[in-house]
């Protein structure tokens, strides 16, 4: 018997040359093991200064990868989306989430990314 799953949507919106270390946060946010509950945070988490566990790991992709993408704001975006499924205990890579999809769709002013996911309960 498999286990009961429960489908999710995560929408959030990236501002065109705007890309920086807070874009994922949002992202991130959905889950309070990296907002509300600060005994799943890395130990130096509040220590270094990030109020959360999201705002930690946001910075952390983006600054891994601004460099390698500088110039290239939509490749730095796909990127970091890439990240974002290989943090621990997060869609992707935890054995609370199952499968997942996403997309990025380029506006004019912004980027839209869409992430259809599952959880497990």
């Amino acid at each position: 018997m498999s286990r009961p799953t429960t489908p999710n949507i995560r929408v959030a919106r990236i501002d065109k040359n705007g890309v920086d270390k807070t874009s994922l946060q949002q992202i991130f946010e959905v889950d309070a093991d990296f907002t509300n509950n600060t005994e799943y945070f890395r130990p130096d988490t509040l220590e270094k200064g990030f109020k959360s566990e999201a705002e930690r790991v946001s910075a952390e992709i983006f600054n891994k990868l601004k460099n390698k993408y500088k110039g290239d704001e939509e490749g730095l975006v796909d990127a970091m989306i890439k990240e974002v499924f290989k943090v621990n205990n997060f869609i992707g890579n935890s054995s609370f989430y199952g499968s997942y999809v996403y997309e990025i769709i380029d506006t004019e002013f912004e980027y839209i990314i869409s992430i259809a996911y599952t959880t497990y309960w």
